[in-house]
């Protein structure tokens, strides 16, 4: 579940994943620079309210990428343009390059101050507009608290059914974990008789009490 590095990117220094460290496990905000940044395909953009679909890459992140059967981090990055105006990125997806260790956020850019009209109408029909920030600028990144709280739980959830299947006798060994909110399971190596699912299925629900 990991997206390819453009080809801008391959030379680029990995992300700094601030959940994987001991302090930031439970960390929501941090401060970034830009690394890289540039507006998708045209055919994404939505042309009719000046916003524009961007794919951004920073130096660090408190986003986690989707990946490891967990989807995505959403949230913002903000940021002061070039031009003094506030913008923010409406992140939609993170995914990480694992050969590079790039991380590459996705998302919808919006301008949070007053824009004149004719401004506006450049942005929507100017294909060739630059962005209002580059490589270097500082930027706020803020996770979804209620998004990461129950994504996190039901991959953790994942883990307590394979402590539940161990209680229950049943040392299976989990293949794979899929923890996404629309349909979540646990594959295992093996099977269990059919004359003796039903009681398994007792024995969880007993193990989980």
């Amino acid at each position: 579940m990991s997206s390819e590095p453009s080809s801008s990117s391959t030379a680029l220094p990995p992300t700094k994943l601030i959940h994987l460290t001991y302090e930031g496990n439970f960390q929501l905000e941090c401060t970034a620079k830009v690394v890289s940044s540039r507006l998708i395909d045209e055919v994404e953009n939505d042309k009719n309210d000046g916003n524009r679909k961007v794919e951004i890459i920073l130096d660090t992140t408190a986003m986690h990428p989707q990946g490891g059967g967990q989807p995505t981090d959403i949230g913002t990055i903000s940021i002061t343009g070039d031009d003094c105006k506030d913008y923010v990125i409406n992140v939609e997806r993170v995914d990480i390059d694992r050969s590079s260790g790039i991380v590459t956020h996705k998302g919808t850019l919006s301008c949070l101050s007053d824009v004149k009209e004719e401004e506006k109408q450049a942005v929507d029909h100017d294909s060739t507009n630059l962005l209002p920030f580059g490589a270097g600028s500082e930027v706020k990144v803020t996770v979804d608290p209620e998004n990461r709280r129950i994504v996190s739980e039901c991959h953790t959830a994942g883990h307590v059914l394979d402590a539940a299947m161990a209680r229950c006798g049943r040392i299976m060994p989990p293949t794979k974990g899929f923890h996404f909110l629309d349909g979540p399971y646990v594959e295992y190596k093996g099977s269990i008789p059919p004359n003796e699912r039903e009681e398994t299925i007792k024995s969880l629900n007993a193990a989980f009490q």
